[in-house]
C-alpha cells in the first residue's frame, strides 16, 4: 500500500473516531437521569416544591420538576449547559444557577432562604 493512501485513511479513521466519541459523549450526558435535591437553611428537606429549569431570565422553562417528601428531584435528559433554576414552595421562591455537565447537577442540593 503506498505511503499517501495509508496517511489519508488514517486522518479519515481519525476524523471518523472522533465524531463518534463527540456523538457518543453527548448521547451519554443527554441519557443520564440527573438528581437534586431541595433543603431549607437548616437542613430539612423541602417536599412539594416546583422547579423550573430556564436558559435565562423571562425564558420558558425547559425542564420541570417536584421535589419529594426527602426533598428529591429527578430530571431526565437535559443538555449540558447552565441554567436558572426558580425553585417555589407556595408564596416562597428563590432562584439559583446550576450547570449540567457528565458529572451531574452542580450544585446538586439547592437551598432555599427560607
Amino acid at each position: 500500500m503506498p505511503p499517501v493512501f495509508h496517511q489519508r485513511m488514517t486522518r479519515k479513521r481519525a476524523v471518523v473516531t472522533l465524531w463518534l466519541g463527540f456523538w457518543l459523549g453527548a448521547a451519554t450526558v443527554q441519557g443520564q437521569q440527573f438528581q437534586g435535591r431541595v433543603i431549607d437553611r437548616n437542613g430539612a428537606p423541602q417536599a412539594g416544591c416546583q422547579i423550573e429549569f430556564t436558559t435565562g431570565r423571562n425564558q420558558p422553562p425547559v425542564y420541570r420538576a417536584t421535589s419529594n417528601r426527602d426533598g428529591s428531584f429527578y430530571i431526565s435528559n437535559a443538555r449540558p449547559g447552565t441554567y436558572l433554576v426558580q425553585v417555589r414552595s407556595g408564596q416562597r421562591q428563590f432562584a439559583v444557577t446550576v450547570s449540567i455537565d457528565s458529572a451531574g447537577l452542580r450544585p446538586s442540593t439547592l437551598v432555599a432562604n427560607w
